[in-house]
């Protein structure tokens, strides 16, 4: 079929293929860079939630010892 699309019309056929590449290009382009967007959200939460957990655990830590001194 795409012969006879070729055939019938060489310059449009030409174009839509043009148009269909760029389009696709631009879509590509846009879901990557979607993609690449929620990635480095769920890096940020992931980092601030090991962070949060890091400084409970430091609090905890310094608690025992203030604990362990006074004692």
């Amino acid at each position: 079929m795409t012969e006879y699309w070729q055939a019938l019309n060489p310059e449009a056929f030409h174009q839509g293929m043009l148009h269909g590449y760029k389009q696709g290009y631009k879509h590509g382009m846009q879901d990557g860079i979607r993609e690449c967007d929620e990635a480095d959200q769920q890096a940020r939460e992931a980092f601030t939630r090991q962070a949060a957990r890091s400084a409970a655990q430091g609090i905890e830590l310094h608690d025992a010892r203030m604990r362990l001194i006074a004692s």
